[in-house]
């Protein structure tokens, strides 16, 4: 693989050596049945061109958009970029750090927004308050008919020492007693929710809006800020040993988003290469 580039942002926990003395290690995702375009940051830009790209959704999203950001420092599309918090979409009487989604773009009026919701759904888990929120939200997009949606699958969440096998049943992992016994992050329990929430999601947005599909993320526990030292005693006993969010350096899984998001836009061209790929 080509050396991985060292984005800024990532914890000690995460750009350091793990605790077991290894060195971080890159692994290539190599899809079985599709190609992927390596992220290029000068070929992102061109199919950007002058429109402007929003990641609306909660921390999970922030980071997603943080490492998108990073990944085109220096580049000439990186003010049309942006980022708006909103953890549930929708507005609601639950606690909300930012604001609706609908609010969002219709101050920023963007070409292109992504979406996506679905950690603080679980904290409180109803089934139907998420699918109606969900559908008030695809009821809303023809509101804004010079925008153009996606929808992203969630960030998966979990502490591992090292990558799943593929085919893996992630949600029986999920219920795992390592999983469950050893992830201190203060909403493990809700972990098991999050197949379920794409599911939901995937009912209501298919065939409405693209897909951005980032479930090959849920093989790669290892690369969660907290994985390094989760199971030691020191951090099992830490509530802020977070096995929710991702690392954000070259080593982390999550640069697989903009691998995606690349695919996305040439699809959205009509210029994808058919070539062999690779995500991390």
């Amino acid at each position: 693989a080509d050396p991985a580039p060292r984005w800024p942002g990532c914890l000690p926990s995460c750009c350091g050596p793990p605790a077991a003395g290894a060195a971080p290690r890159k692994y290539d995702w190599v899809p079985s049945a599709c190609d992927l375009p390596i992220f290029d940051p000068d070929r992102f830009c061109d199919l950007l061109g002058n429109k402007t790209l929003f990641l609306v959704g909660d921390s999970t999203m922030h980071q997603t958009a943080a490492l998108l950001e990073n990944a085109i420092q220096g580049r000439q599309c990186l003010d049309r970029v942006a980022f708006g918090m909103s953890d549930f979409l929708a507005t609601t009487s639950r606690a909300e750090r930012g604001a609706s989604w609908d609010d969002h773009v219709s101050r920023l009026a963007p070409d292109i927004a992504i979406l996506s919701t679905g950690p603080h759904w679980a904290v409180q888990w109803s089934e139907a308050s998420y699918v109606a929120a969900l559908r008030n939200v695809s009821a809303g997009l023809r509101r804004f008919p010079r925008t153009l949606f996606a929808w992203k699958t969630l960030n998966p969440a979990g502490c591992g020492t090292a990558p799943l096998p593929g085919g893996t049943n992630v949600s029986a992992w999920l219920r795992s007693p390592e999983v469950l016994a050893t992830n201190p992050h203060w909403h493990k329990d809700q972990y098991v929710h999050y197949p379920r929430l794409d599911a939901l999601a995937l009912d209501v947005f298919s065939g409405r809006v693209p897909v951005i599909d980032v479930s090959p993320l849920y093989l790669r526990p290892d690369s969660h800020q907290g994985s390094s030292t989760y199971a030691h005693s020191a951090c099992a006993k830490l509530s802020q040993c977070d096995c929710l969010h991702f690392c954000t350096d070259g080593t982390s899984a999550l640069t697989l988003v903009p691998d995606l998001i690349l695919n996305f836009l040439e699809d959205l061209a009509g210029t994808r290469e058919r070539r062999s790929g690779r995500a991390d």
